[in-house]
């Protein structure tokens, strides 16, 4: 569970939520705003895109983690890195498989945030203004996606 990092998955799933109740509305129809089948399968497929982020990021610093923090590396060490990879691809085809469930355009922006995390962790990570770019791209369209 360390290696998707389910805090900061629940904390996605918890804003794309609120955002939904709170800013898009309306509040008064709070109960089926809950159940609405929509964002729960937006939320579920940002959460699988976002795990997946997480699982490629840690395969792509094993090495600096042997280094700065190795009682935490899992990757290598507890979970092959054929096991990651696959890991990493079954989690984006279902995040994306459930967007496009959604609509077209869900399903693109899933594919996009696939594509930009796979970028970041690959090279972008260490390039100080584009890596925090990124990531702040990937942040805004965690809400963006909400509105299409």
């Amino acid at each position: 569970m360390r290696l998707i990092r389910w805090p900061n998955l629940l904390m996605i799933a918890l804003t794309q939520y609120m955002t939904r109740l709170f800013l898009i509305g309306p509040i008064s129809d709070w109960k089926s705003i809950l159940l609405e089948k929509e964002i729960f399968l937006i939320t579920l497929s940002t959460v699988l895109v976002a795990a997946a982020g997480y699982v490629i990021n840690d395969y792509f610093d094993i090495k600096i983690d042997l280094i700065n923090k190795p009682d935490r590396v899992i990757i290598g060490r507890y979970l092959k890195r054929r096991v990651a990879i696959t890991t990493h691809q079954v989690f984006n085809i279902l995040g994306c498989g459930l967007g496009l469930l959604v609509n077209k355009w869900v399903f693109l922006l899933s594919v996009l945030s696939v594509t930009l995390l796979w970028v970041y962790a690959s090279y972008f990570k260490k390039r100080p203004f584009i890596g925090n770019f990124i990531v702040a791209l990937l942040t805004g369209l965690s809400l963006i996606i909400l509105a299409v």
